[in-house]
Parts: C-alpha cells; sequence; structure tokens
C-alpha cells in the first residue's frame, strides 16, 4: 500500500476575519436591486401577450435573500482578484452579510476571512510607505471625530506606522488597510466597477420566486391571491364574485376599464347608473366586462 502525500498548510500564512473593502452596502446604493422596475415591466408584457392582466409591485415575490448572496460572493472574488494582483493576499474567502437592523448610520457590510502571506505582508507595508502622505491624510479624514461622530481609533498616522503589525491582524483595522490600497487606484478597484463585475458573472438577477403564479394565473383582487384564469371574473375570483355580485363595481370590471370609467364619470354615480342599467357602455367598457355586466 502506497504511502499517500499529505499537504501541510503554510505556516507562514495568517487568517484575518474583517469587512470587504470598497462595497458601499446595498440600501440606497447601485446594489440595491438589479433593475428591478424593468423586469416587472418586462413580465407585465409578457402577461399582456396572454391576455392577462397587469400585476402591482407587491404581487412579485423576488428571493432578495439569494440575490445579496450572490451580489456579496461576487463583490468579494472581485476584490480578492484584484487585490491578488497587487499580491497584498493570498486569498479572500466570503462569509456573510451584515445587515443593521436600521439604516440611519450605517449600511450593509460583507464579512470575509483574509489568507496573508509573508510576502503579501511586506507588501502591504511598502504600498502605505511609498504613498505615506495620501495615508496621513486618509487616516486623519477617517478617524477624526466631529459633531455626530466619535470615533474609536487614533487618527495619528505615525501611530499606525508604529503598531503595523498588530493592525494587520486586526478585524477592522486590516480592513482600513486594504480600503486604503484600493482608493489609491479610484478608477479600478471602485463601486461602480465592482457593480459591472457582479453583472457580467449573473450575480445581479433578482430570482422571481412565484414565478409560474406570475407568467400563468389571473389574481384577486378582493382575496389577494392568484387564481386560475377560468376562474376570474373581470378583477376578482369567481368565489369573491358570487359573494359580492354587483355590489362593488372594483370587483366585476376589469383594470382597464376601470380606469377609463372613473376618469370619465364620478365612480359612485356611474355604479347607480350601472345597476339600474340606465346607461349604456358599450363603447366604454371591454367585450368581457360588458359580458359580465349583462348577465347579472
Amino acid at each position: 500500500m502506497k504511502n499517500k502525500t499529505v499537504s501541510k498548510p503554510d505556516q507562514n500564512i495568517i487568517k484575518v476575519g474583517t469587512y470587504l473593502p470598497v462595497f458601499p452596502g446595498f440600501y440606497g446604493t447601485i446594489f440595491e436591486s438589479s433593475d428591478e422596475d424593468q423586469e416587472i415591466d418586462n413580465y407585465n408584457y409578457e402577461r399582456g401577450l396572454k391576455k392577462l392582466s397587469e400585476l402591482e409591485y407587491d404581487q412579485f415575490e423576488f428571493d432578495y435573500h439569494e440575490y445579496r448572496q450572490g451580489v456579496a460572493q461576487s463583490c468579494t472574488d472581485f476584490i480578492e482578484e484584484n487585490l491578488k494582483n497587487l499580491n497584498v493576499v493570498t486569498s479572500i474567502k466570503f462569509e456573510k452579510v451584515v445587515s443593521p437592523r436600521e439604516y440611519n448610520f450605517r449600511n450593509d457590510s460583507i464579512d470575509i476571512q483574509v489568507e496573508l502571506s509573508q510576502e503579501n505582508i511586506v507588501n502591504i507595508k511598502k504600498i502605505i510607505t511609498d504613498n505615506i502622505d495620501k495615508f496621513e491624510v486618509y487616516i486623519h479624514d477617517q478617524f477624526t471625530s466631529y459633531d455626530g461622530f466619535i470615533s474609536f481609533y487614533d487618527n495619528n498616522y505615525e501611530n499606525w506606522l508604529n503598531e503595523i503589525d498588530d493592525a494587520i491582524q486586526h478585524r477592522t483595522k486590516l480592513g482600513v488597510l486594504l480600503e486604503f490600497i484600493c482608493r489609491l487606484d479610484d478608477d479600478e478597484i471602485d463601486d461602480e466597477n465592482m457593480y459591472y463585475y457582479s453583472r457580467e458573472n449573473g450575480e445581479n438577477y433578482l430570482e422571481l420566486i412565484n414565478y409560474d403564479d406570475v407568467m400563468n394565473r389571473e389574481y384577486c383582487q378582493v382575496c389577494k391571491s392568484f387564481v386560475d384564469v377560468e376562474d376570474f371574473r373581470g378583477n376578482c375570483c369567481a368565489d369573491c364574485y358570487d359573494a359580492d355580485n354587483v355590489q362593488n363595481l372594483d370587483h366585476i370590471i376589469c383594470n382597464h376599464c376601470r380606469e377609463e370609467i372613473t376618469n370619465a364619470w364620478e365612480k359612485r354615480s356611474l355604479s347607480f347608473h350601472i345597476l339600474h342599467h340606465d346607461m349604456k357602455f358599450s363603447k366604454i367598457l371591454c367585450t368581457d366586462c360588458q359580458a359580465l355586466l349583462d348577465k347579472n
């Protein structure tokens, strides 16, 4: 029996947990959603081709969790690729998305684990010393307290340099150092390029959880649920239609006809005339809605 060769971990590699640099969060940023309104318009267009009524925003169930996980992984890959090219990290592993309870003071962040070789550490130090003037400004701007903000970290760059080895192994300070290195080249390692990298990798796509309902069924405005087309009565399902009969105009006519009618007459007055068959609306109502009213 042959002896198996077991690879030993590199004893010179250190692992440090920190946050992903450059990523601005989801809320109120370019990463908040992936052309959500456009996707809804596309689905409604497809519904129109199938003669299905138009759906509203709340009737679409998108998988935001999976969207955020996919984007976070892609953003992590983007930073890893760029920082490996600079030889300041060995690898970066995505761990999780962290979202605040409220977005008053901070946005979402991405937790990562960074692997650093001794060569990586030497290069981090070199990049900082080669750009010492920018580093001084950066540290001062980031960690100087002001009204509404109390800094927990030193704003003196010299103290950072004197404790650089400790900073590299510190959860927050390593993120600060990597952020500084990324920001040295704003044209390459920025949130816009990060976003387009994510798009190119197919991670900016919102999966529609209720796709089958959206593409094949109608939506009852009364019981707020999807129903089969054969059980639909203008703007509600058969059960709700039978319960309300023609007493509620909104539940009978389709969205298009309702908009056309309410633009022409005050709704309460119109409902009265329809119930008493005092007016003819063949020029306003579509064929299906007119047939439902004639039936009653």
